[in-house]
This record gives C-alpha cells, sequence and structure tokens, in this order.
C-alpha cells in the first residue's frame, strides 16, 4: 500500500475520489493522528492511505511505501542485519489490530511496517 502525507485530509479523500474512484474504507482518528483508508470503487488492488498529523506541514512527496508483514519483530532484525534502521520503535494499537514501525533505508527514505493481528 502506499500512504501521502496531506495537509487537508477531507480535500485530499476528495480529490482521490473524484480523480482515480477511491473510496474510504476505513478512518483511524488518534490523539494528533488520522488516516484514511481508500480502495478503487471498481476493485483491483493496492490501497491509499492518507496520513494527517497536527501540527505537520508535509513537504510535497511525501510519500511512504507500507510493507505489510506476519512477524514485525523478525522484519526488524532483517532490516537491522541488512543496513536500516527503525526510527520509531514498533507499537502495538489494540483498538486498531496492529502493530507498526517506521524506519529509514540505508539511503536515508523513511518507510513503515505493519503487521496484522
Amino acid at each position: 500500500m502506499t500512504k501521502i502525507a496531506v495537509r487537508d485530509l477531507e480535500a485530499q479523500e476528495a480529490f482521490y475520489e473524484k480523480v482515480a474512484s477511491f473510496a474510504v474504507t476505513k478512518r483511524v482518528e488518534l490523539p494528533g493522528f488520522r488516516e484514511s483508508i481508500m480502495i478503487p470503487v471498481q476493485g483491483g488492488g493496492g490501497a491509499l492511505v492518507l496520513m494527517h498529523e497536527e501540527g505537520s506541514e508535509p513537504l510535497p512527496g511525501s510519500t511512504l511505501l507500507v510493507f505489510e508483514t506476519e512477524d514485525i519483530h523478525a522484519f526488524a532484525e532483517r532490516l537491522a542485519a541488512a543496513g536500516g534502521s527503525i526510527t520509531r520503535p514498533i507499537e502495538r494499537v489494540e483498538g486498531l489490530g496492529l502493530s507498526f514501525a517506521f524506519f529509514i533505508d540505508p539511503e536515508g527514505n523513511t518507510q513503515e511496517v505493519v503487521e496484522h493481528h
């Protein structure tokens, strides 16, 4: 899935609904943080996640790849062994049924990893 950091979550939802025929399937709201998960109305693969973090001013092109894994701790071990590093520690969010972490690759690109439980 692809995640885009946005300034105006609702405006970006409307844009991707009109332009790409995506529909919001789920909204996540945590203190200071909101996401909208969107999928194509016509079906097909891929999901788009729009992310808004209160007080942040994302730069154009602030896009993350989100890797899904069955074992986030094993992913973190492989990441470290290959020269990457965790930048936001693994966090379990019971209400969402997932754990996530942010990491950088050896060239400094920020990405995210998610494990659903």
